[in-house]
């Protein structure tokens, strides 16, 4: 085998739970987390000793501060692999925007170095080399939807027979998620809110009471200095989505439309400004594999 390519999802939370600051300075946290259709692409091809690590976009880092890098890394030492990579990303999910484009890089190069160099490291220590690696990459190993609870790295499988259609909004701008959560006030958290409920309502479709009850506890110190993501999720809303929420720690929007005729109304009517990007997408199902490769002979 030459190389692979592969194509890497990004993800949305369907509401997120802050529950108390754990003693490793992250956060104890409950989310549903849902795979969608909006992937970068990867190339990986056999190279000389060491790794060569390209990118479309020229501000992604191509040194340890990128996860891809760091997974090839741990790949490497744990395989105990001489070969060398060349490796393209053709970054599609916005960095910095609470999707998961970089977690969802790093477990993809996990999967494919795995493949491509025959380690036959086992499930089990892929998912333990992920956890190490960031608190959503576990997830991006298996999907498509999942309740995550400790780091959101403690992982239920969950049904998601249908896809659903949604609209992502990201504005123009990244955050830091490490200073979002450190902003958080957890007395100020909606603990009335259940992710059981939310579980519950999604299971059973009922997306109009899930919209009246679904809550990222992230949105508060997301919206205080950056009002535009509040307004975005009143404009989804206006535009017939039954849920509209922030993803992560932000700043992208997402709507959960009823119809796919309603979502791409939608879509027209937001991808007409130069302050957000918009993305038409659905959820991903059960019949759908997380990670997409494809073998380069």
């Amino acid at each position: 085998m030459k190389g692979l390519e592969v194509w890497t999802p990004a993800k949305v939370n369907l509401g997120l739970k802050i529950l108390a600051r754990r003693p490793d300075g992250y956060h104890e946290v409950e989310t549903i987390l849902q795979m969608v259709g909006l992937y970068d692409h990867l190339l990986f091809t056999q190279g000389p000793a060491g790794i060569e690590l390209t990118c479309n976009w020229p501000e992604i880092p191509r040194g340890e501060e990128n996860l891809v890098y760091r997974s090839w890394t741990m790949m490497k030492t744990k395989a105990l692999a001489s070969a060398g990579v060349h490796i393209h990303l053709d970054k599609r999910i916005p960095a910095g925007a609470g999707l998961g484009g970089g977690s969802s890089d790093g477990a993809a190069t996990l999967l494919a170095l795995n493949e491509l160099w025959q380690a036959h490291l086992p499930p089990q220590t892929l998912t333990q080399m992920a956890r190490e690696l960031g608190s959503d990459v576990p997830f991006f190993l298996n999907g498509p939807r999942a309740l995550g609870r400790g780091r959101g790295d403690v992982l239920e499988t969950l049904a998601a027979p249908d896809p659903l259609a949604l609209i992502l909004v990201t504005p123009r701008f990244s955050l830091s998620t490490a200073w979002v959560y450190g902003q958080v006030k957890l007395e100020l958290t909606r603990q009335a809110a259940n992710i059981n409920l939310f579980r519950l309502l999604l299971e059973k479709g009922e997306y109009q009471e899930l919209g009246k009850s679904l809550v990222n506890d992230l949105e508060e110190v997301v919206t205080g200095p950056h009002p535009i993501v509040r307004a975005l999720k009143g404009e989804l809303l206006s535009l017939g989505a039954e849920v509209a929420l922030m993803s992560g720690s932000g700043p992208t929007v997402f709507g959960l439309f009823p119809r796919l005729t309603s979502a791409q109304a939608a879509y027209q009517a937001l991808n007409r400004s130069p302050e957000w990007s918009v993305f038409q997408v659905v959820t991903l199902t059960q019949a759908e594999k997380a990670v997409r490769m494809v073998e380069i002979p």
